[in-house]
C-alpha cells in the first residue's frame, strides 16, 4: 500500500501545476487587447508593464488560441504564463557547504519527486552501522551480524550489527541519512529504511562465506536493494550463488568496482546480476583510483584527493561512528547508486533489470562518448532517472522517454519499438508549431535514439512525438532554463 501511495504523491508533485488556473500573457494595441478579452469572455487578472495577464473561460487547443489571438484580434503576442517552483534545500547542517555530491546528482530537484518510502529497505552489507547515530537511527530496521568474532577474537552477537570500524556507517549515511533535521548530512534516499548487515570485522576484512550468508539473510528478510562497498580480485562460487539468489528474489544488487586504479573490476561487482559502480571526481571524470574495465556499468561521486586539491570537492562527507567525516573511494560511490535504486523501487519499479536500465540510460555521459570501459554509461543523475520514471507518456509498456528532463540545449529521446519499420520523430511547441522532424528505420526490441537541439527555443512545454509501426507515443518535455 505504501508503495502505491508514494506513486500518487510523486505524480502530484510533478504534475501539481495543472491544478492551478492556466493563465496567458497577451500584448498588443490596447483596443485589440480589450476586444480579445471581451470577445472571448476572458478574465482579466492584472497588467504588468505593457503585458496583460488573463485566464480563458474554457480549455482550448493551444494552436487554435494562438491563431485566434493573432489573426482575428491582431494581438502582437500570446504566451502561456509559465509556472516556476521553489527548489527544496534541506536544512541539514553540512549540506550547503560540503555535500557537492548531492547537488551533482540533482537532490534539490528530485526530492520534489521522491525521497523514498520507508517500506523500501536498503541492506548495507558492510562493517555494520552505528545503531545510535542521531542522523541514522530513525531510518534503521533490524539487521544481522554474520561474523563470529572481531580481529582480536572477541565474540560478536548475531543480533548486534553495530559498527566497530566506521566504513559501513559512512556508506549508510550516503544511502539515507535523515533529511531536514537541522543535523549533519542528508542521504540520497532519506525516506527509505536501512538494514545493517555486518559481514566485515573491526579491521575491515571478512570472508566470502560470511558475506554470502549476509546477502541471503538480507534477501530473506525484506531487503529490496543491497549496497556492497566491498570487493576483491577473486570470486567464489558461494558468493556468486548468493548474489544470484538475491537477484532471483527481486533484489537490486549493487557493488563497488574497487580502488586500485586497474583495468579490471573487483568481485562481486563483476558478477552479471550486480550493478558495478565506479567513482567519479568533481569534474565527472573517472577518479584516478577507480577500477574500470569489462562489466563496468556506471560511476557516481566518490571524490579524488589523489589528483585534486585538498578541499571538500574531493571528499564525500557522511556519517561516521558518533560523528561525521570525509572519505573517498568507490565505496562512497556505490551507496549513491543504491539510494537511487531505492527511490525507483519506491516508485514501483521492482524488477532489478528495469532499475538498472533506468539508472544507466539516464546517466550523464562522461569519458569517451557513449558507453566506455572507464565510466560505463556515465555519471549517475538521480533527477534524470526519476523524471523518466514518472514521465507522462501514452499507455504502453514500450513507451518513449526523453533525458535529461527538464532539459536545456540537447535532448535525447529513447524509443524501443515492438515492431521493425520506419519511425518518425517530430517536435512540437505547446502551440503545436512544428519545430523539428527526423525519421529512421528501427529494429524490434532495439533502442532508437533521436536527438534535438533546443538551444534556440524559449521556455515552455514541448511535445516529442514518436510514430512507428507499433503506434504513436508522446513525451512531454518540460524545459526550464
Amino acid at each position: 500500500m505504501k508503495k502505491h501511495l508514494i506513486i500518487i504523491l510523486a505524480l502530484i508533485s510533478v504534475l501539481g501545476f495543472c491544478a492551478r488556473p492556466v493563465r496567458y500573457i497577451i500584448k498588443g494595441d490596447p483596443s485589440a487587447v480589450s476586444s480579445f478579452i471581451k470577445g472571448e469572455s476572458a478574465e482579466f487578472i492584472k497588467k504588468v508593464d505593457t503585458f496583460s495577464i488573463i485566464i480563458m473561460p474554457e480549455i482550448r487547443r493551444a494552436e487554435d488560441l494562438s491563431d485566434l489571438a493573432i489573426e482575428k484580434y491582431g494581438l502582437d503576442l500570446i504566451e502561456k504564463d509559465q509556472l516556476k517552483k521553489v527548489n527544496f534545500i534541506p536544512n541539514d547542517t553540512y549540506y550547503g557547504e560540503y555535500q557537492w555530491n548531492m547537488k551533482r546528482i540533482g537532490f534539490e530537484n528530485y526530492s520534489d519527486i521522491s525521497i523514498g518510502d520507508p517500506s523500501v529497505i536498503v541492506a548495507v552489507v558492510d562493517t555494520g552501522i552505528d545503531l545510535d547515530h542521531p542522523d541514522l537511527a530513525a531510518n534503521l530496521v533490524t539487521g544481522r551480524n554474520l561474523i563470529l568474532a572481531d580481529s582480536e577474537g572477541n565474540l560478536y552477537s548475531p543480533a548486534n550489527p553495530d559498527d566497530d570500524h566506521g566504513h559501513g556507517t559512512h556508506c549508510a549515511g550516503t544511502v539515507g541519512a535523515v533529511a531536514n533535521n537541522n543535523l549533519g548530512v542528508v542521504g540520497v534516499a532519506p525516506g527509505v529504511s536501512i538494514m545493517p548487515i555486518k559481514v566485515l570485522a573491526d579491521d575491515g576484512y571478512g570472508y566470502d562465506s560470511d558475506i554470502a550468508e549476509g546477502i541471503r539473510w538480507a534477501a530473506d528478510n525484506g531487503a529490496d536493494v543491497l549496497s556492497m562497498s566491498i570487493g576483491g580480485g577473486t570470486g567464489t562460487t558461494i558468493l556468486a550463488e548468493a548474489v544470484d539468489y538475491a537477484y532471483g528474489k527481486g533484489c537490486v544488487v549493487i557493488a563497488a568496482t574497487g580502488n586500485e586504479g586497474k583495468s579490471s573490476i573487483d568481485y562481486p561487482s563483476l558478477y552479471t546480476n550486480v550493478i558495478a559502480v565506479g567513482a567519479s571526481d568533481y569534474s565527472d571524470g573517472r577518479s584516478s583510483y577507480s577500477n574500470y574495465g569489462e562489466g563496468m556499468d556506471i560511476v557516481a561521486p566518490g571524490g579524488d584527493p589523489v589528483d585534486g586539491p585538498a578541499n571538500w570537492n574531493n571528499w564525500i562527507l557522511s556519517t561516521t561512528i558518533g560523528d561525521y567525516g570525509g572519505s573517498s573511494g568507490t565505496s562512497m560511490a556505490c551507496p549513491h547508486v543504491a539510494g537511487a535504486a531505492a527511490l525507483l523501487v519506491s516508485l514501483g519499479f521492482t524488477n532489478p533489470d528495469q532499475v538498472k536500465l533506468l539508472l544507466t540510460s539516464t546517466a550523464v555521459d562522461s569519458g569517451d562518448p557513449g558507453y566506455d570501459l572507464e565510466t560505463g554509461h556515465g555519471r549517475l543523475d538521480v533527477f534524470n532517472a526519476l523524471n523518466v520514471a514518472v514521465l507522462e507518456t501514452d499507455p504502453g509498456v514500450k513507451a518513449a522517454y526523453c533525458f535529461p528532463n527538464p532539459f536545456s540545449g540537447l535532448v535525447n529521446v529513447v524509443y524501443k519499438p515492438e515492431k521493425s519499420g520506419l519511425i518518425s520523430f517530430t517536435v512540437f511547441s505547446e502551440f503545436m508549431d512544428k519545430l523539428y522532424s527526423d525519421e529512421r528505420e528501427g529494429t524490434a526490441g532495439t533502442n532508437v535514439i533521436f536527438s534535438w537541439d533546443s538551444v534556440d527555443e524559449v521556455n515552455g512545454v514541448f511535445f516529442l512525438h514518436i510514430n512507428g509501426p507499433d503506434g504513436k507515443k508522446t513525451v512531454r518535455g518540460l524545459r526550464i532554463r
